[in-house]
């Protein structure tokens, strides 16, 4: 009666005791990420960087804030964060050329990481971090290829050149700051945006630009919208920026 008691005894114990959680990934963070704030905090404390730039950098963070543990799990989170930031920002098309630009990215490391790997699970973290890395090696690329930029472009300004400019595109002022750190003597009209009220001091949008071409010597007319077409009999060229690039250019 003893052994029967102790035997049954055990077995309501073995019952009561909830048989040990299987080993799992770490659970997937995202819900408390905010990619709109980083990308914003991106914007405001680095003024060097470009909008599609900080979408890219924006995303590289997600990665790292909230690891995923599988290929399709890192598409999701790209696509769902990507489309999330894309729907909060006022003119998305920067946005998307960052964006689309890195999930393409993203998906062709993928393939070209998994295909030589024999097991996906065990070495995705290493690939995960691989991206992180290359992810952020782009970013300084792109960064630096803004200076090979202007120092190219700055040699098709020649003495006597009048250029037309508008926005504040920062290649097209280090195009123009190049030329003149050469001692290219230039002209610059620069266009104002028909939604700023018009100063002649440049006190709106593009007034960085405007105001350091004239600390270098550079003689800068700063004219409305409606004045450009009647401009353009003095222009010898025109350099804008773009927000982004379609794949025909």
């Amino acid at each position: 009666m003893a052994s029967s008691s102790s035997k049954s005894a055990a077995a309501q114990s073995s019952l009561s005791t909830p048989p040990p959680e299987p080993a799992s990934h770490p659970k997937n963070d995202s819900s408390n990420f905010d990619i709109l704030a980083t990308y914003t905090h991106l914007l405001t404390t680095r003024p060097t960087l470009t909008m599609p730039l900080a979408a890219i950098t924006s995303l590289i963070t997600l990665l790292t804030h909230s690891p995923p543990s599988t290929t399709s799990e890192t598409l999701s989170l790209l696509s769902t964060h990507s489309s999330v930031l894309k729907n909060s920002v006022r003119n998305p098309i920067a946005c998307s050329a960052g964006t689309d630009l890195f999930q393409r990215y993203i998906i062709s490391t993928l393939q070209s990481a998994t295909s030589n790997t024999q097991d996906t699970v065990h070495d995705f973290s290493t690939i995960r971090d691989q991206l992180v890395a290359n992810g952020e090696q782009f970013v300084a690329r792109a960064q630096e290829a803004r200076g090979v930029i202007a120092r190219i472009a700055g040699r098709f300004i020649r003495d006597g050149s009048t250029v037309l400019t508008a926005g504040d595109s920062r290649v097209v002022s280090a195009v123009l700051d190049a030329a003149a750190d050469k001692g290219v003597r230039f002209r610059v009209v620069y266009v104002r945006d028909s939604g700023t009220p018009f100063s002649s001091d440049a006190s709106g949008g593009g007034d960085g630009m405007v105001a350091r071409l004239r600390g270098k010597g550079v003689p800068v007319a700063v004219i409305g919208a409606s004045a450009a077409a009647y401009s353009l009999g003095e222009i010898t060229m025109v350099i804008v920026g773009a927000e982004g690039v379609v794949e025909n250019g």
